[in-house]
């Protein structure tokens, strides 16, 4: 299962066949306009999110969420 949500509430939920880059990098481009603030974990398929987004990483290694 791989969600996305806006500030303003509006959700995309999806099952996916796997969570690697190859497979949520198109459809989080597809949902989210490129430059836009993308908050995420600090999972390694979002690494490269920084390339097309105003990327903020919530660690939750090291005991960070969000609230």
């Amino acid at each position: 299962m791989f969600d996305m949500k806006e500030r303003n509430g509006r959700v995309v939920a999806m099952v996916v066949t796997s969570t690697d880059s190859r497979t949520l990098q198109p459809i989080i481009r597809k949902h989210v306009k490129i430059v836009s603030n993308l908050m995420t974990d600090e999972f390694r398929t979002y690494i490269d999110a920084n390339l097309l987004y105003n990327h903020q990483v919530v660690k939750h290694l090291e005991g960070e969420y969000v609230s």
